[in-house]
């Protein structure tokens, strides 16, 4: 079972990978924030390899920084309350890291503006299958979902999306199922939601603040002297002064004093 599990984690990290825009990196690993709060290990990570990058890889195993993260997705080979539990209890992690010192904010709703400064990330819970039947299963899975979540205080609102291959699509806090019709797959339908969100939520984001990692031996940068600025002070043309050059150099006359 553990290896089928690592084969079914590997082909949602490559499918995401063949798929997703370059900018956007997909990995295994853990997140840690500033604070050296950690997640624990996470089946799919996903983050902008433009302007951020791991502080560490090892074994194709990130160390990722909170203000890195946009989205992650828990692979299940089978969704039972067991598997549900263990990933709301991996989502209680995540919410726990304070990306710029903020907590995480969750889907904004009735046109409610992203304005706030606040970064979000997109969770999915992701199953090949589930052990309840096929009879009225959105409605219990919905439930059980939503029974997992109060019982380990998370709300609804940090699990955006649980897809359960071959059955359906859920949004836990609205209550919403998608189930695809006979020639379509509910794959495709999830993966425009989280295309879509990635493509906004990256250009919200603030600068990267690398310098909140900075190694532990950076402290020992000691002054010596007072500090110097010996630099000749620059003072711009005017634009008569450049026009002035201008016309000096494309005709070879002598620069005027």
């Amino acid at each position: 079972m553990g290896d089928r599990g690592g084969a079914r984690e590997s082909a949602v990290r490559d499918f995401l990978r063949d798929q997703l825009p370059s900018r956007f990196a997909v990995a295994a690993g853990e997140v840690i924030d500033a604070a050296g709060n950690c997640s624990g290990q996470t089946d799919v990570i996903i983050y902008d390899d433009s302007n951020t990058r791991p502080l560490s890889i090892a074994d194709q195993v990130v160390t990722l920084p909170a203000e890195a993260l946009l989205a992650v997705v828990e692979v299940k080979s089978t969704l039972t309350k067991v598997e549900t539990n263990r990933a709301i209890g991996s989502a209680i992690k995540l919410r726990e890291l304070r990306p710029w010192d903020a907590p995480w904010t969750s889907a904004r709703r009735g046109g409610q503006h992203a304005d706030d400064g606040l970064p979000r990330i997109f969770s999915t819970v992701l199953a090949f299958r589930s052990d309840l039947s096929e009879d009225d299963w959105a409605m219990k899975e919905m439930l059980r979902v939503r029974d997992s979540c109060d019982e380990l205080t998370l709300p609804t609102a940090h699990v955006d999306r649980v897809v359960v291959l071959g059955r359906g699509m859920l949004i836990p806090s609205d209550g919403t199922v998608f189930v695809p019709p006979p020639d379509a797959s509910v794959i495709g339908q999830w993966f425009l939601s989280l295309a879509g969100f990635l493509a906004r939520e990256v250009d919200r984001r603030e600068t990267f603040p690398w310098q909140r990692y900075r190694l532990p031996h950076s402290d020992s940068w000691q002054h010596i002297a007072d500090a110097r600025n010996d630099a000749p002070p620059v003072a711009r043309a005017t634009a008569k002064q450049r026009a002035q050059h201008k016309l000096e150099r494309n005709t070879g006359q002598v620069p005027s004093s």
